[in-house]
């Protein structure tokens, strides 16, 4: 027995390698196929959503896919609740100037945990007509 030990030890430390390295990439693949499950969820947004907070998921989603930071934030947070978004538009013109060039929009995105009914956190975010502030309050 020792002597097939010492002819073969090579051989059982390649193998044992070898079966290492498959059982480390089977357990990446299977995280990795989770991930996809939840940038789809997140990205999900109802037909009946308010066009504003479309535009929002859209460019979150242009962000996502090059910084890929929704997975981590579903299992922080939670998920968008898209159609339970809240907008409201304020107006900074004057009686005497009526244009739209000052209108602020400001879209209240509330997050919630998948196996949870109460609100984690809420993405605020304020538009103006030449930028959009986010921020996430938890």
């Amino acid at each position: 027995m020792t002597r097939f030990l010492k002819r073969n030890l090579p051989l059982l430390i390649l193998l044992l390698i070898v079966f290492i390295g498959v059982f480390i990439a089977c357990r990446r693949n299977l995280d990795r196929s989770f991930e996809r499950d939840y940038e789809k969820q997140f990205f999900s947004v109802p037909a009946n959503t308010n066009a504003v907070v479309k535009d929002i998921a859209e460019k979150i989603y242009q962000q996502n896919q090059r910084y890929r930071f929704v997975n981590d934030l579903v299992k922080r947070i939670g998920f968008p609740h898209w159609d339970k978004s809240a907008v409201s538009r304020t107006s900074n013109s004057t009686a005497l100037t009526r244009t739209d060039s000052g209108d602020t929009q400001y879209v209240f995105i509330p997050f919630v945990k998948e196996t949870g009914n109460t609100v984690n956190s809420i993405l605020a975010i304020k538009i103006t007509p030449d930028k959009a502030l986010y921020k996430l309050v938890l």
